[in-house]
């Protein structure tokens, strides 16, 4: 696993397609007029009866507008190239997807994801 939970779920989607614009944190509007998937950690939760940590993070993914048929079928691109990137992680799940607008006018969605590894803060 690379360095943090969203930075490995940045990776993936990443290595999985090399064409999109993948950040593995929150930022502000894209550098340039791409594809673009941030990936940011919201919550952690301990779970100390399994020694487990459960990582509630978000992924934010979307497109330059304006809204057009082409501009919507390149979005669906995107978040099925996404959501096989999350699927193929095995200690990782989307858990709901929300359709948003960025920046006032690129199109996208927003995913929670829920990822559950092994307790590495306990001594």
């Amino acid at each position: 696993m690379a360095g943090t939970v969203r930075e490995t779920i940045a990776e993936q989607i990443k290595a999985d397609s090399p064409e999109y614009v993948v950040k593995a944190f929150s930022a502000a509007k894209p550098e340039i007029n791409k594809p673009t998937v941030f990936v940011w950690r919201e919550n952690l939760t301990n779970s100390p009866q399994t020694a487990s940590v459960t990582h509630d993070l978000r992924v934010a993914l979307m497109v330059p507008g304006p809204q057009t048929e082409a501009k919507e079928n390149e979005l669906e691109d995107l978040l099925h190239a996404v959501l096989v990137s999350i699927n193929s992680l095995t200690f990782t799940q989307w858990d709901n997807c929300d359709r948003a607008t960025f920046f006032d006018n690129w199109i996208g969605y927003e995913i929670t994801v829920i990822a559950n590894t092994d307790n590495i803060y306990k001594p």
